[in-house]
Order: C-alpha cells, then structure tokens, then sequence
C-alpha cells in the first residue's frame, strides 16, 4: 500500500507542474460536459457566501461528525498528494466495458446513453484528462486544490469513468452513462418528483441537486441518511467512485444551493430502460490492477 501511495504522490507531483491552469479550466471543462464539476477557485467566494446564508437552516440537520485534523495528538494533515493517492488506493479502479443504454420518462422524452468521450470530447482544452488515469490523477489533484477534502468523501465502489453524477442519480447502475445536467429538470418534471422545501421532512431515498451561482444543475445524489446528526448523501463524484458524504463536503466545487426531491412513483428515481439499445463503451485506461477482478 505504501508503495503504491509513494508512486501515485510521484506521479501526481510530475502532474502538479500544470494544476492552476487545469483549475482554473476545470469549471469550464465539466460545466461544459455536463453534470459534473462546475466550480473552481474562482467561486471559492461565492461559495463561503452562500454557505453563510444557509448556515442557519442547516445547523440542526448537518451537524459534521467528520474528525478533524490537528491539534495535540491527532493525525499529520495530509498533502494533496498523499490524499489523491490515499482516495485512490481506497477506491481501486473498474476500467472494463459497459454496457449504455437508451432511457425514457414517464412523458415519453427520450434520454440517450451518452458514452463518455461524447461528453468530453469538447471540453475546452481538457478531452485529455478523460482518456488515462494519469489524466484523472490530474483532474482529481485540481479538486482537491479546489478544496475538496478527499478523506471526508467515503467510497462505496470502485473509480469508473463510465457514468457521471446524473448517470449514478438517475438510471440504475449508471446505465444512461454521462447524462447532461440540463437533462436533469426535465426528468424532475417528467417523473412527477416534488421538491421538499422542509428539510426535515428529508428521508434516505429522496434526489439532491446541487445548483450553481447561474441556477444551473451542477451535481445530483441520492440521501442515504437524514438524522440528527446530518444528512449524508451517496453521489458518483464525477469520472471517479460512487461516495458518501457529509452534504456540505462538495459545496467548494457545485455550490451550496441544494435541493431536495421526492418521487412516489413505482420505478422510484431510475428512468425506465428502452430494449434493444445497448452500446457497448470502452475507456483506453492502463491494464487492470492486480487486485481488480477480470471483466470488470
């Protein structure tokens, strides 16, 4: 494990060289894609604004329950490095095929799959970082530069690059592969969700969407626990792995504007999968990892 943490921190050095222009990029580059990170240094502001206004209504619901770093006793606070290659080792890696498929909502629009190099394939100045993991080394050292605290984000599978955030939130298994974040308030509508303007009425179930400084949908989830100690939420962060988190944990990169939605509907937050319209997807990652099973 060390070894391997030593030759990620290595690697992510190397990469380090070009991280301020990626970040400030970043926003641009998976706003543009769709449904992904839309926040970089530049809405840091903004962000600790919006957080302040929100504090209140938050305070009895989102108490963090996260340990901290520092003081007498407690743990060395990690580089960005080390975190990455920490996240990374703690993940693992799923680089093989997977099978897309065509959705639709219960009013009859269509959603195609969406492999991931048609949602990267305009990124300004950054397709590149989809296509290898030294490329997503990349993307995820400009999150944390960004920052995400990658220690506080608990991964619940595998790094795959297959599905984004909307893809997790909105389709089994992420099946619709990278779904825009414009698609998403049209499935809301569609599939008869309901906003929660209480949040303690939350429940582990309901949809989150994050909103940016623009009203835009920036990043979606599923709640997984709503107590008095905090309301945690599943969600695929980005290209990477699945993870659970503290709410908050993500607002330096989609903002604080959250939302909440519930669906009584029989097939719950999954669009319905049309037959016959698998596309098989490949991503051009390196060999898998010793411990990651064949075929997957």
């Amino acid at each position: 494990m060390l070894d391997l943490i030593r030759v990620l921190g290595e690697l992510t050095r190397v990469i380090a060289e070009n991280a301020t222009r990626a970040t400030r990029a970043l926003g641009q580059e998976l706003g543009h894609i769709g449904g992904s990170i839309t926040g970089t240094r530049n809405i840091l502001v903004e962000t600790d604004i919006d957080i302040a206004r929100q504090g209140q209504q938050w305070d009895d619901r989102a108490k963090h329950v996260h340990p901290t770093h520092g003081g007498s006793g407690s743990a060395a606070v990690p580089t960005p490095d080390e975190s990455v290659a920490t996240h990374i080792a703690r993940a693992g890696w799923r680089t093989g095929p997977k099978t897309l498929r065509m959705h639709v909502t219960d009013a009859g629009t269509e959603i195609p799959p969406t492999t991931w190099q048609q949602s990267t394939a305009a990124a300004p100045d950054g397709p590149h970082l989809y296509a290898s993991r030294a490329g997503l080394v990349e993307v995820l050292r400009n999150c944390v530069d960004a920052g995400v605290e990658l220690d506080r984000l608990d991964p619940l599978g595998p790094i795959d690059p297959h599905f984004n955030c909307h893809g997790y939130t909105f389709s089994s298994s992420g099946e619709a592969g990278w779904l825009s974040g414009r698609s998403v308030d049209r499935i809301l509508a569609d599939n008869g969700f309901r906003r929660i303007s209480d949040v303690s009425a939350v429940a582990p179930g309901d949809v989150v969407v994050y909103r940016n400084a623009a009203g835009g949908i920036s990043h979606s989830g599923v709640v997984a626990d709503a107590t008095s100690d905090g309301i945690y939420v599943d969600a695929k962060f980005s290209s990477f792995a699945v993870t659970r988190h503290e709410i908050r944990e993500l607002a330096p990169l989609y903002g604080a504007d959250v939302e909440f939605y519930h669906t009584d509907r029989p097939g719950g937050r999954f669009l319905e999968p049309v037959e016959h319209t698998e596309v098989e997807t490949h991503w051009p990652a390196a060999p898998p990892e010793q411990n990651e099973p064949p075929g997957r």
